[in-house]
């Protein structure tokens, strides 16, 4: 189960990260860069990204319970 929701919030994180990327191409187009970046932490990308930071951490730092064999 952990491996799963950690490819899960991976994918999440790697797909959010890959967009405020592209969010970066506002300044080609002459947008000034205090702008871009109150626009790229006001989107919803860049909380999904922070939750799956928190996701991944809280999943490799921190065990489960003990099962001890029966």
């Amino acid at each position: 189960m952990r491996i799963l929701l950690f490819l899960i919030s991976y994918g999440i994180a790697v797909i959010s990260c890959s967009q405020l990327v592209l969010f970066l191409n506002f300044l080609s187009l002459g947008y000034s860069l205090n702008s871009v970046l109150v626009y790229m932490l006001q989107s919803k990308e860049f909380i999904m990204l922070c939750a799956s930071f928190l996701a991944l951490t809280l999943i490799v730092f921190f065990r489960g319970p003990l099962r001890l064999p029966s």
